[in-house]
């Protein structure tokens, strides 16, 4: 809802006119490849089960017929993932055969039956579309790879080979797939092929060039309504916060959580350079006081879901009532989780996000601290 009252201010205050300086940019949008080139879903003999990934933890544990083999790459579902003292649960399942493709022994790592090495991005080929910028590039392999390291593209080829699986798709050299999808990108001219890039040729996709935005030059109008989705109210307006607003859970857990991010970290990439930092959590001045928390203490912050470990940094940066706890940094001990122990797996009220800033909790001392 956020997002769409920001959407409908910009119209609202003509930033979708095309007038010079006046606009609303979505950079991922600047090049419009075939995913289905990449990914072939058309190999698939029946539909499979999707699951929202911040559901894992619901989904290992409880679903039906239940996962038997979890398979995790470019990820770190125990620490990213909601809710995670349940998703620990369940990689904790006898029965759970869990792959991990990684770079580094991260805390979903120490839970793998089968732990593989994963390249860098300086060790594979990739093709780099538009993300903050209308450029894209391939970007070949700076060092070959270390050790037994593989990239993704490799490790599932060769495990569809050894599954007998004889489709020309998993016959396919990285560069063959890669052309396959370049092909199908309409920003950059007909004359260009992967081959181009591999010389340092980049391009500037053609929407660089245009001012304004779709709604100027093609007629389209900006909708205030919504009549997509019943549900939805169709004007944007201020909603009730899943846990914020709950009263009940207020009396009990009288705090407001949020997880912006932290300069030492990139989400939870990183955090093995710290493997003694809990992170900090900011409380304010009042709260502190009545708490009877010091500067610098190692407080226990907790709520129905699970506890996590922080130092106290008693600061007005924050408001009373408010902790804000910057960075997802992994557990120090073994039997300790992360921040995201403590986020509800429930989804927000559009696009099946997560509420990963609206969780209620409570602070306390830590026994060593009191």
């Amino acid at each position: 809802m956020a997002v769409r009252a920001i959407g409908s201010l910009a119209a609202a205050c003509g930033l979708f006119n095309g007038e010079p300086g006046r606009g609303v940019l979505l950079f991922s949008g600047a090049f419009s490849g075939d995913s289905n080139r990449l990914t072939m879903p058309e190999l698939g003999e029946h539909p499979t089960r999707t699951i929202n990934m911040i559901h894992l933890g619901e989904a290992l544990n409880n679903l039906a017929p239940p996962i038997k083999m979890l398979m995790v790459y470019n990820s770190n579902p125990l620490s990213v993932a909601p809710d995670g003292s349940m998703v620990r649960q369940g990689l904790c399942r006898d029965d759970l055969f869990t792959v991990v493709h990684e770079q580094v022994m991260t805390p979903t790592a120490r839970y793998a039956d089968l732990l593989l090495p994963a390249t860098t991005f300086l060790e594979n080929r990739d093709l780099y579309t538009g993300y903050g910028h209308f450029f894209l590039g391939v970007a070949d392999r700076v060092i070959e790879p270390l050790g037994e390291a593989i990239s993704n593209f490799d490790l599932f080829q060769i495990l569809a080979q050894k599954m007998g699986l004889s489709d020309e798709a998993f016959h396919q050299s990285l560069d063959q797939r890669l052309q396959g999808y370049f092909e199908t990108i309409n920003e950059i001219p007909g004359d260009y092929d992967l081959g181009s890039y591999l010389d340092g040729t980049y391009i500037e996709s053609k929407k660089a060039g245009e001012t304004g935005s779709a709604f100027a030059s093609n007629g389209k109008r900006f909708r205030f309504v919504s009549e997509d989705d019943g549900a939805l109210p169709r004007y944007p307006q201020l909603v009730s916060s899943c846990e914020f607003d709950n009263p009940d859970l207020m009396s009990r857990f009288p705090f407001r959580l949020i997880t912006p991010p932290n300069d030492k970290l990139l989400n939870s990439t990183f955090g093995e350079f710290y493997p003694q930092d809990c992170g900090s959590v900011l409380i304010h001045p009042e709260d502190s006081e009545i708490k009877q928390i010091r500067d610098g203490a190692e407080v226990t912050i907790y709520n129905l879901r699970g506890r996590v470990t922080r130092k106290a940094a008693v600061t007005a940066d924050t408001q009373p009532g408010v902790l804000v706890a910057e960075g997802i940094f992994w557990p120090v001990a073994d039997d300790e989780g992360g921040i995201n122990d403590l986020t509800s797996q429930q989804c927000s009220d559009i696009g099946g996000g997560a509420i990963f800033h609206e969780s209620l909790v409570d602070i306390v001392a830590s026994c060593s601290d009191s």
